[in-house]
């Protein structure tokens, strides 16, 4: 493996995504604007929910992404508790708690408007008081097989796990990963910026690809606010986050 223009091989990805992915009811199959499912998607979901650390789980972040849409099915019908980010982390994040709510009821909860009917909202000050995260799993438009993610919207992780370790919330030990289709990994051993968070493992219909698990980056860089929020990035999100 080397590494590769990440830029070209994103266009590559998102030709090759047309054929498999499925559409959204707002941006259709405008892959630049949504992480979509896909064919093979509940396959990849369910080799990831019979893995060790998703069952012993009991809190997850899992992203608002379609792709991970069958993700927060299976975590809610199994009884954990799932925080998903509001977009552009405006009001913070919500919080689905099974507890709250008929079982019977978690497809429609996983899904993005049932997320905000049926979760409650947690600013950003009071995260330190849902508990600590025990996996995170987060949605990629392509993502290279030494784990790193990369394509549209890619860098609000990073974002969001900075504001999760300094609550204390997660740690180098917290898992982190991803489903995604197989043309969405390529063969690659692109480094990340100094704050980005690589996941450790991605799931396809196909395989399992196990990384080496990475130490996490203890700060965030000012300019990755800036390119994310422009010049006035949330105040909530400005007083959580490590800058350097």
């Amino acid at each position: 493996m080397t590494t590769v223009d990440l830029g070209t091989a994103w266009q590559d990805i998102r030709a090759r995504m047309m054929q498999v992915a499925l559409p959204d009811s707002r941006f259709d199959m405008d892959l630049d604007s949504f992480i979509p499912a896909f064919t093979g998607v509940d396959t990849a979901s369910r080799s990831a929910a019979g893995q060790s650390p998703f069952i012993r789980a009991k809190r997850l972040f899992i992203t608002p992404d379609n792709s991970m849409q069958e993700l927060r099915h299976l975590a809610l019908a199994a009884g954990k508790t799932v925080l998903i980010p509001t977009y552009g982390l405006k009001r913070g994040f919500l919080k689905l708690d099974p507890a709250r709510f008929d079982p019977a009821l978690a497809l429609y909860a996983s899904w993005g408007d049932g997320g905000e009917h049926f979760g409650t909202f947690v600013p950003i000050p009071e995260l330190p008081g849902i508990g600590r995260i025990d996996l995170c799993l987060v949605g990629a438009a392509a993502v290279t097989t030494s784990g790193l993610r990369f394509g549209m919207g890619h860098r609000y992780f990073d974002v969001e796990w900075n504001i999760f370790a300094a609550a204390g919330l997660v740690s180098d030990a917290t898992p982190v990963w991803t489903v995604v289709h197989e043309a969405q990994v390529i063969e690659a051993t692109n480094a990340g910026g100094l704050d980005e968070v690589p996941v450790d493992m991605t799931f396809t219909p196909d395989r399992t690809i196990a990384m080496p698990q990475a130490a996490r980056p203890a700060v965030l860089r000012v300019d990755t606010l800036a390119l994310l929020f422009g010049a006035t990035p949330p105040a909530a999100v400005v007083d959580a986050v490590r800058c350097a």
